[in-house]
């Protein structure tokens, strides 16, 4: 489990009240603008870099720069063992400046994020997110967009990154 350590904490906070046990989960904090990705892993138990991985990054690219979204891509295309992939979210730009006209907004001061990096998505959303992720040397294999049936176009997409 990778986050920021008060994401953590709060998440932790929330399994002591469970009977299950997750011990065997590690936790280790992470903040994607600041650290390095794999020096904090490898610092971490149980996490093997000589393995193909798959990697869980969901929800985060939005409250990213894009320069740390960046950052992370070829963090770990750089640093995974082949046969490793990526499955992330993006937003659409649309789509976080609704959350920013929220009450969303008043919930992220109090936690000091904000809604940061999107994509357009309003047409050719499949294009779009192609050459993102080709612009980091990676590529798709294989992407759903929920609410693509709607006028405005995906609010969001669901992506597997071959790294």
């Amino acid at each position: 489990e990778v986050d920021q350590a008060h994401n953590q904490e709060f998440k932790l906070s929330i399994l002591k009240t469970l009977q299950d046990d997750y011990r065997s989960v590690h936790y280790v904090p992470v903040d994607f603008e600041q650290d390095d990705l794999f020096l904090k892993l490898n610092e971490s138990e149980g996490f093997e870099a000589d393995k193909p991985t798959v990697y869980l990054w969901e929800g985060v690219t939005l409250y990213l720069s894009e320069d740390g979204v960046r950052k992370t891509l070829r963090t770990l295309k750089k640093n995974s063992a082949p046969g490793s992939h990526l499955v992330c979210d993006f937003y659409s730009q649309k789509f976080l400046k609704k959350l920013n006209k929220l009450d969303a907004a008043s919930s992220l001061e109090a936690t000091g994020e904000g809604l940061l990096f999107g994509l357009d998505f309003t047409s050719e959303w499949e294009e779009r997110l192609s050459a993102f992720v080709e612009s980091e040397g990676l590529s798709v294999t294989e992407a759903h967009f929920l609410g693509a049936q709607g006028r405005s176009g995906p609010f969001m997409a669901v992506a597997s990154i071959s790294l």
